[in-house]
């Protein structure tokens, strides 16, 4: 009988609200230090939630180099990339011009990648009295920008991933809400078992922290509402829990052949032997 093939993790890498990398991420985590404050990003003072997992004194350009790709790079594309990077040097491997063709990306990613600042220039010409006119969108005054367009899409991230870490094999960005994150690893796993992959980068990052997250929520009254004490909001087993917490981050790793991690010397922290879906 044909055993499958063992896949190891060998590199992690995450931005994360207690943690702008994995070794700070985990100490906190250990410490029982929670990432849950009052909102900083934009004012929420007009909501019933206040609060929000936020990832603090992030800079993208302490860690990924090339400006003009960044320029393309929403706030979660950014944790995105940080986070791989960090994945793959924690590896100790990466894609060259030989293997980029056997490297593959599996990412999950949220769907809504338009600003609310680009919405609101989008309500502001095209329905000040509350009705849409697409009229407005040709008005010589209207803030156009094509670069915004490129970012807001659901594919974009996976592409800046594929084009700054060169990976040139298979490919995909899964878009199951909270569960995106966990399938993309699962589909991973199962691209490198049916051997389309030696080495696959995947993982996931998002952030819904801004007007148009919070108040989809704040709608549907999900959300906790302990905006005095929200180191303690969190809590989704407790007698006393209100609802959850919006947060943002990303976190990726680096799987390969469990043999081939072992004969080149690596550090694989633990074997991927399944998932559930």
């Amino acid at each position: 009988m044909n055993q499958r093939k063992r896949i190891a993790i060998t590199g992690i890498g995450m931005v994360t609200p207690v943690g702008n990398d994995a070794p700070t991420t985990w100490a906190n985590l250990q410490a029982g230090r929670s990432g849950l404050a009052r909102i900083t990003g934009f004012d929420a003072s007009g909501f019933p939630v206040h609060i929000g997992a936020e990832v603090k004194g992030f800079a993208a350009e302490a860690i990924i180099h090339d400006h003009k790709l960044l320029k393309f790079a929403s706030r979660s594309h950014r944790f995105a990339l940080a986070a791989a990077e960090e994945a793959l040097v924690d590896a100790g491997l990466r894609p060259q011009p030989s293997t980029s063709e056997r490297w593959g990306l599996s990412v999950g990613a949220g769907m809504l990648g338009v600003s609310f600042d680009e919405l609101r220039a989008v309500q502001q010409f095209c329905a000040p009295d509350g009705d849409f006119n697409a009229d407005g969108l040709l008005n010589d005054n209207f803030p156009a920008n094509p670069v915004g367009f490129c970012r807001s899409q659901t594919n974009s991230g996976l592409s800046l991933l594929t084009r700054h870490f060169g990976i040139r094999g298979y490919a995909t960005s899964v878009h199951t809400a909270c569960a995106s994150g966990g399938q993309a690893l699962g589909t991973a796993l199962k691209v490198m078992r049916r051997g389309v992959s030696d080495f696959m980068l995947a993982g996931g990052f998002d952030s819904m922290l801004n007007p148009i997250g919070l108040s989809g929520f704040c709608l549907l009254g999900a959300l906790s509402t302990d905006n005095q004490t929200p180191e303690r909001a969190s809590r989704p087993f407790d007698v006393t829990r209100k609802g959850f917490v919006l947060g943002e981050g990303g976190g990726f790793v680096v799987l390969e052949k469990w043999e081939a991690a072992r004969e080149r010397g690596a550090h694989i922290y633990a074997e991927l032997a399944g998932d559930g879906n």
